[in-house]
């Protein structure tokens, strides 16, 4: 940056090319506004109802003074020129103020507000940079998971240890399960001769058992009761006894008679239980948001 040496004791010829030296030199500053951009606002500008503060903006290579005032869709470059009167007695321009306004003007000096965007200090930028990663890689994550299977799978069978009125959201009770146990597909099933029934254990959603069971005479092991039973008669029997002598040895006479008897019957021919221990729970269904 171009500087004045103003130490000098001796005077210093104060003329129209010292003022135009500190002229260029400050233009200098300008240049900073391209590291927001175009159209930006600088500072200030600070929105309240309907009407903005003044503040400072960059256009086109050039910082400029806000106004403010009653917000409008548009913005133009406002310039006041104040004339002087120099020493030959001529007025002349002197100072040119420009500022931005709301309002218009011609097209080159008329711009959108909308336009405008607000920059920030380079301490902001720095956390919105790590805030903006931090967005980008939880973007990507959210992209992968699109692109990856659901973690829990559409139709998802699972057990329910609390009230029905606290299944989470994305499932629902699966009612084909209610008081029955699931048993496992197996595709390689084939009736045996153990086997009281085809159980079609490898056909999927196939229903089958019972909760209690009466037993039939052919599922019955197979048995015998000890019965002790004759019947002695006189010579018109059917069984041969051995020198025809009766249990009391008194006469020689008799034949045994054999009759089919039927045992007193027992039991309550209730059904009895066939469950394994068990605890009730809840059968759920996930079916997705």
């Amino acid at each position: 940056m171009n500087k004045l040496n103003l130490t000098h004791e001796a005077g210093y010829p104060f003329d129209v090319n010292f003022l135009a030296f500190m002229q260029n030199a400050y233009s200098l500053f300008n240049h900073f506004g391209h590291l927001a951009g175009n159209k930006v606002i600088v500072s200030g500008c600070e929105q309240s109802g309907n009407t903005l503060s003044s503040g400072t903006v960059f256009i086109n290579g050039e910082l400029f003074p806000f106004e403010g005032g009653a917000k409008s869709d548009t913005v133009f470059i406002k310039e006041i020129t104040n004339e002087v009167t120099f020493e030959d007695g001529f007025l002349r321009p002197l100072e040119t103020i420009r500022t931005v306004a709301f309002g218009r003007s011609v097209p080159e000096k008329t711009f959108n507000w909308a336009d405008f965007q607000r920059v920030t200090n380079l301490q902001e930028l720095g956390e919105n940079k790590a805030e903006k990663q931090a967005l980008k890689d939880l973007k990507d994550e959210v992209e992968k998971l699109k692109k990856q299977k659901q973690a829990v799978p559409i139709g998802l069978i699972a057990l329910w240890g609390k009230p029905a009125s606290e299944i989470p959201a994305g499932w629902r009770e699966y009612v084909n399960l209610r008081g029955k146990m699931p048993i496992g597909l197996d595709p390689d099933y084939v009736k045996t001769k153990d086997d009281s029934q085809d159980y079609q254990f490898n056909t999927l959603l196939k229903s089958g058992g019972e909760r209690s069971h009466r037993l039939t005479i052919a599922e019955m092991p197979l048995h015998t009761h000890n019965y002790n039973d004759i019947y002695y008669s006189e010579a018109w029997g059917s069984v041969y006894i051995p020198g025809n002598i009766g249990s009391e040895k008194t006469d020689d006479d008799n034949k045994g008679y054999d009759m089919t008897r039927t045992s007193a019957g027992t039991g309550g021919d209730q059904p009895h239980n066939n469950m394994p221990p068990y605890r009730v729970v809840q059968f759920i269904e996930y079916v997705g948001f």
